[in-house]
């Protein structure tokens, strides 16, 4: 008896040892997924997308950190520039893109990069008095990517933007001019109307600026000058002459002589 007690000790102590084991063997941790770049591109597009553009500047961010194949590191610049852009913070968005082009100024993107530049001065302006650096900045920007990038799908809405933007001048330098006009400080308004027509050819305002170039020297008795001015008028814009009578005006001018 006692030698069969003494058998089943070490059995006991065994089995309770195997068993202690298989009680305090830790379960497995599920195995956390490999980091893909693809899927973290398209996160982030889709919290710019939604507008959340803190979230969508730390995805891409953390995709520039994690993604070592870095096959997505320059378009991931331009969306965190973007982000910028969405959200209305243009000076940090002009930022990202200029450094964008200082990295990669022959990139297939780098036209959207100045584009977009050009665009952040563009959207800030509100009056030109107000924002005269806004204006200028702008306008180089488009004048850059056209010099620049003449094979831009951005090419047209740059030119437009120029166009816009020599119309919002003109049109400030006309509502100067015709100030003076009013005064009747003749001098000074022609001085402003004929920068207009030398700086900003074909403007909105280039009929209106035409006529008061000839009605202010027909105010100063230049007639010769008044009479060249009613008929570029005439010439120029001849479905407009009838709204501002400049054949009777210059047929008054020629019977004078």
């Amino acid at each position: 008896m006692k030698r069969f007690a003494g058998l089943l000790l070490p059995l006991a102590i065994t089995a309770f040892t195997l068993s202690g084991c298989a009680w305090g063997k830790k379960t497995s941790t599920p195995e956390v997924p490999a980091f893909s770049a693809d899927t973290a591109f398209k996160e982030g597009n889709e919290k710019l997308k939604k507008g959340n553009y803190e979230e969508a500047r730390e995805a891409f961010q953390k995709l520039q950190q994690e993604d070592l194949n870095k096959s997505y590191d320059i378009v991931t610049r331009l969306r965190i520039a973007d982000s910028y852009y969405e959200e209305g913070r243009y000076d940090e968005a002009i930022t990202e893109y200029q450094q964008f082009l200082n990295m990669h100024p022959t990139n297939k993107l780098a036209s959207y990069a100045q584009y977009q530049v050009a665009m952040s001065y563009f959207k800030q302006i509100t009056t030109i008095d107000r924002n005269a650096r806004f204006f200028k900045d702008a306008l180089a920007g488009f004048e850059a990517l056209i010099d620049n990038y003449p094979k831009s799908p951005y090419l047209d809405e740059s030119k437009e933007r120029i166009r816009i933007l020599t119309n919002k001048a003109a049109e400030y330098e006309f509502y100067v001019a015709n100030f003076y006009f009013k005064k009747g400080s003749y001098n000074a308004a022609i001085n402003r109307l004929e920068g207009i027509l030398t700086n900003m050819p074909r403007s909105s305002v280039e009929a209106d600026t035409l006529y008061h170039l000839a009605m202010s020297y027909e105010n100063l008795k230049n007639t010769e000058k008044a009479k060249y001015y009613y008929s570029l008028l005439i010439e120029k814009y001849p479905k407009e002459e009838g709204k501002f009578n400049a054949s009777s005006r210059l047929s008054k001018l020629n019977a004078k002589n």
